[in-house]
C-alpha cells in the first residue's frame, strides 16, 4: 500500500470551469505499508486472515510479526515505511526503473 498525499486547493468564485480549479500540491515523501504476513490470493480458506491481505495499522498491530519500524528512512523493516526509501530500495535491487 503506497500512500501519496496531496492538497488540492478550492477554486475561487470567478473559476467555472475544471480547468480553472486552484493547484494542487504533491507531498515530498509518501508513506509505504506493508501485511505482517506474506501476501496470499484470498480464498475461502484464508480470508480469515486479515494480516495476510490488510496494510491497516490498526489491524496488523495485533499480529505476532508486526514491526514497528525503527528507521523509516532504510526501507527494509517495518510495517510503516518512508515510500522514498522502499523505491530507493527498489531501484538498487533492480526491481524499479530509476525514476
Amino acid at each position: 500500500d503506497f500512500r501519496v498525499y496531496v492538497l488540492v486547493t478550492p477554486a475561487t468564485s470567478d473559476q467555472t470551469t475544471l480547468s480553472q480549479l486552484g493547484p494542487a500540491f504533491v507531498c515530498r515523501e509518501g508513506l509505504a505499508r506493508f501485511c505482517t504476513e506474506p501476501y496470499e490470493p484470498p480464498t475461502l480458506a484464508n480470508a480469515h486472515r486479515s494480516a495476510v491481505h490488510l496494510t491497516n495499522t490498526s489491524v496488523g498491530r495485533y499480529s505476532e510479526n508486526f514491526v514497528v519500524t525503527q528507521d523509516v528512512g532504510a526501507g527494509l523493516v517495518g510495517t510503516k515505511r518512508a515510500l522514498s526509501a522502499v523505491v530507493r530500495l527498489l531501484v538498487e535491487r533492480r526491481q524499479l526503473a530509476s525514476p
